[in-house]
């Protein structure tokens, strides 16, 4: 509850990307709920989202803070019931390395990742395919949910000294190429390229 309240309410001004939201939920104007725009940067079922909170619930950009707010730090707080060991520590963390700032700022890759957490119980109970439909769920909301994808195939590899050399000399050269790599992903996700690379 504590965790809820400052998020849902904050102002339209607080963290970076509040405003941003906030202004493309006051440019809707849906004729129903899956009235969506393919062309957006918003995926598809943040659009729906939206709409929904916009035809049902209220026009005012507060209903979205507070939804998608109630939603976001609900999922943590029951992830860190289920799986942490020592819960004060987990939710020190979650505040002490700003991850909850994050959450706050970021919408759709936090309700991406609130969706993650719920699926989290079909990946350790290996139950791939409903773990496949929820994270292409979650990709709804933010497309960088598809790297999700592939924690089953890390899920089955054991570590030892050689694999973390090798994940290491991986890291190293995924760093020196970034720009690179980052590049060919903007390739097939064009409305994110033009945000982050320069010319």
């Amino acid at each position: 509850f504590q965790l809820f309240l400052p998020a849902a309410l904050r102002h339209i001004d607080v963290y970076n990307d509040t405003g941003m939201y906030i202004h493309h939920f006051k440019k809707i104007n849906p004729k129903n709920v899956f009235n969506v725009d393919y062309k957006s940067r918003f995926e598809i079922g943040y659009q729906v989202l939206e709409n929904f909170i916009f035809l049902k619930i209220s026009k005012s950009p507060v209903a979205l803070l507070f939804f998608t707010s109630l939603f976001i730090q609900a999922s943590h707080i029951i992830f860190f019931y289920r799986y942490s060991k020592v819960l004060w520590f987990s939710i020190f963390l979650y505040l002490g390395l700003t991850y909850y700032f994050f959450t706050v700022s970021g919408i759709r890759q936090s309700i991406a990742i609130s969706i993650f957490n719920f699926s989290f119980i079909f990946l350790i109970n290996k139950k791939w395919i409903f773990y496949a439909i929820s994270i292409f769920c979650a990709a709804m909301f933010h497309s960088s949910a598809y790297l999700l994808l592939c924690l089953p195939i890390l899920y089955n590899i054991r570590i030892s000294i050689k694999l973390l050399i090798l994940y290491t000399i991986f890291v190293l050269i995924c760093f020196l190429f970034l720009k690179d790599i980052l590049n060919l992903y903007y390739t097939y996700f064009l409305k994110y390229g033009s945000n982050y690379i320069g010319e």
